[in-house]
This record gives structure tokens, sequence and C-alpha cells, in this order.
């Protein structure tokens, strides 16, 4: 544990240094995914919280949507519910909208539903 902790803030540290939003938003959403897994749920909050924020600097793009998205899903895996809503309302398109919507009810039904949930590694 002591060795994932410290490669995760390597990993952390290596993201803050990358200069593009976009790319930088999906280093911090990966990293707060792992954050998630390792149940540091405080540490992925405060990941998720510096993503959103690089998100709302990206312009109206797919690359906006990739981005809110992914942080949607990580605040629903940690079932902030709010959290993730308030990242389905920065969307400014209605495909953007629709899919943050369509990936944090999926989460829900998944974790009220655990046999829903797909098998990943086929």
């Amino acid at each position: 544990p002591e060795e994932g902790a410290k490669l995760l803030k390597q990993a952390l540290d290596s993201a803050n240094q990358i200069q593009d939003d976009y790319s930088k938003n999906l280093a911090l959403s990966a990293i707060a995914e792992v954050y998630i897994k390792q149940n540091q749920p405080e540490e992925a909050k405060k990941i998720l919280s510096q993503a959103f924020d690089l998100a709302a600097k990206i312009g109206d793009t797919d690359q906006k949507t990739q981005a809110l998205v992914s942080i949607a899903q990580a605040q629903a895996n940690l079932k902030n519910w709010g959290e993730a809503l308030t990242v389905t309302k920065k969307c400014s398109t209605h495909p953007c909208h629709v899919k943050s919507l369509a990936a944090v009810l999926t989460i829900h039904a998944e974790q009220q539903h655990p046999e829903l949930k797909e098998d990943k590694e086929n």
C-alpha cells in the first residue's frame, strides 16, 4: 500500500505538470478513479474538483463532453449524486448532457443491481 500511495503521488505530480487542459483533465480523472478503487474517496474528491475546474476551461467540443462524462462517472462511483448532477449541468450541448446523464444513471443502476454490470474483461 505504501508503494502504491507513492506511485499515485508521483502520477498526480506528473499530471499537474501537463499544460493542455484536456489532457490534464483526463489524467486527473484517471488518477481519481484509481483513488476510488483504492478506497480513498477524500483524495478522489479533491482531484475531481481540480479536474472539474479544468473542464470548465475547455471549449464546447467533444473533448469537453468526454472530460465532463468521465468526471460525472467518477462522482457517481463515489455515490456523490449531487456532484454528479452538478457536472452534468455544466454541459452546454445536448449530446454532452445526454451522455453524462446516461453515464451517471448507468452507474446508479449497476450499483443497485450488480447483475446488470457488463463484464469488462470480455
